[in-house]
């Protein structure tokens, strides 16, 4: 708006002070006036206008970001819950596997100590058979090697009623070893029972006529 103030410049004794010439500046003041203060009116409202259009827009723009972005937390506090669940029945599913884990090796520890003692057990017992075995076989050799290998240095006979030889005495390794002799009805002899150091002997012998055709022997300990 232009400025006015040459034609509302006062001079002295010159302007005169009279209704000629203040009404039209008074007038010409407020017309101005007016005008600002219409032309505030106007931009007030063409402000709330773009204000509210503003907002409109904002609203319209933002409203449904607003909006997701709400979903979005509200779906974000459903997935913490339901990550905080899965998190405790992880942790509950551990100790199971940690308590099953250490009930397993307890039951393993459990039957390796089990089997362990029977296979102790089964051992000696395989031990003590093995060794009562050898024993045998010891002495079994023993008395093979005393009985055939070294020469009696005595013997007697005892006979039967039949003149037949029933019992040999003998004295082999400063040991005394008698054979009983039992007889078949053709004469043939049965068998010979011997006994010598804690040892019993038997031996049976078989014919095919009249020929001797096989012997079988058994040995015990007394």
């Amino acid at each position: 708006m232009p400025t006015r103030f040459d034609k509302y410049r006062v001079r002295d004794e010159i302007t005169p002070l009279s209704e000629r010439f203040l009404n039209p500046v008074f007038q010409d003041i407020d017309l101005r006036i007016a005008a600002l203060e219409e032309l505030e009116i106007s931009w007030e409202a063409a402000v709330r206008v773009v204000t509210d259009f503003g907002l409109l827009r904002i609203n319209e723009i933002l409203a449904p970001t607003f909006v997701a972005v709400a979903n979005e937390l509200e779906q974000a506090k459903e997935n913490r819950a339901d990550i905080v669940a899965l998190l405790g029945k992880a942790q509950g599913d551990i100790v199971a596997l940690a308590q099953a884990i250490a009930q397993y090796q307890s039951d393993c520890d459990d039957q390796i100590a089990q089997y362990k003692q029977t296979a102790l057990s089964e051992l000696a017992t395989w031990k003590q058979k093995a060794l009562t075995e050898l024993e045998g076989w010891k002495n079994a050799l023993e008395y093979q090697l005393l009985s055939e290998a070294t020469p009696p240095s005595d013997y007697d006979l005892i006979y039967d009623e039949q003149g037949r030889v029933s019992k040999l005495l003998e004295t082999v390794a400063g040991e005394r070893r008698e054979t009983d002799f039992s007889y078949n009805p053709d004469g043939t002899v049965e068998t010979a029972v011997s006994t010598y150091v804690g040892k019993q002997r038997t031996e049976t012998y078989e014919y095919a006529d009249g020929l001797l055709a096989g012997m079988t022997s058994e040995e015990i300990v007394l």
